[in-house]
């Protein structure tokens, strides 16, 4: 049992939000005044209105779907119909399914998607509930009758008649057909194949100016001469753009050869200047003793005496 729910927990959120909003709209009649008030008009869809009354009308065929008929086919049409993408509360998706049904409607008949009465016996003889059932309660593929009588003496006997619910039948198959009729026989044309492969593979580079429109004129001069030699060229070739009215405009300008920018790199930081030297460290060399007078003038008075002594 829990292995169930946890595979079809959408399904079963979605039947129990179902029960509450119908339960809250038919038996919370709190500030919602007498019945008179039902009959008033409560949305407008495609030019017509619809009443309280039409919209617990289409919550029940909603009801109808996941308390009785408990067949995944009509529980996938109501699933996509009650899609909603912002409102997900309850309220939200019973509007969802009453609008989105209405709209179905409309759409179905515009289309001309028409649904016979015997559309709607094919599928009622071929529901998983009106089948024939063995002992171990599987299906048999075969109408039964007593089955589908007891399900109109009980069910469709009280507000929801049979009429109401043949025409679930037919919003169902209704839905079937639409999506077939959108999904085949579609065919794309080059163009759009074409347009979506640019989009999709295509790489664009844009450059941008930016230079006020003022600076833009500077420098540009348009004479009269100018201008009379291309008239003339038009009214020679008989151009089409001279039985125009003027217009002066342009969707985009498209530049031949144009010069790209390539943007400087930021300058590197300048190098921290070296640490000056301490005072203490760089001391002044010390000057070289001077020598005594006496000294030199012994040394001179020796190499004299020296040269004077020659030996005969």
């Amino acid at each position: 049992m829990l292995v169930f729910i946890r595979q079809h927990q959408k399904t079963v959120m979605l039947f129990v939000a179902v029960i509450v909003i119908i339960a809250f709209t038919f038996f919370y009649d709190a500030g919602r005044g007498p019945d008179r008030e039902k009959k008033q008009e409560l949305f407008r869809i495609d030019g017509k209105s619809y009443t309280q009354t039409d919209y617990e009308k289409l919550l029940y065929k909603l009801n109808m779907v996941f308390s009785q008929l408990r067949s995944m086919e009509y529980i996938n049409f109501a699933t996509q119909i009650t899609s909603v993408r912002n409102d997900q509360s309850q309220r939200g998706m019973g509007q969802a399914f009453a609008y989105n049904l209405t709209i179905l409607r409309n759409r179905a008949k515009d289309l001309g998607i028409y649904v016979s009465n015997e559309e709607v016996e094919n599928e009622i003889q071929r529901m998983d509930r009106f089948q024939v059932r063995d002992t171990m309660g599987q299906p048999l593929n075969r109408f039964n009758p007593a089955a589908w009588e007891y399900f109109k003496q009980t069910i469709l006997a009280g507000d929801f008649t049979e009429e109401d619910f043949a025409q679930l039948i037919k919003d169902k198959i209704s839905y079937v057909k639409l999506t077939e009729l959108v999904g085949s026989g579609v065919i794309p044309s080059s163009h759009e194949v074409d347009m979506l492969y640019k989009k999709e593979n295509q790489n664009v580079i844009a450059y941008v100016i930016k230079e006020t429109i003022e600076k833009a004129k500077e420098g540009i001069e348009v004479t009269e001469e100018k201008i009379a030699e291309h008239y003339t060229e038009l009214k020679t070739t008989n151009n089409a753009l001279l039985d125009k009215p003027e217009k002066r405009s342009f969707e985009y300008a498209f530049f031949p050869n144009p010069t790209y920018v390539k943007p400087e790199p930021a300058p590197e930081p300048a190098p921290e200047p070296a640490p000056e030297p301490d005072s203490d460290s760089d001391s002044e060399p010390e000057p070289e003793p001077e020598p005594e007078p006496g000294a030199d003038a012994y040394a001179d008075a020796g190499a004299d005496a020296g040269a004077g002594t020659d030996v005969d």
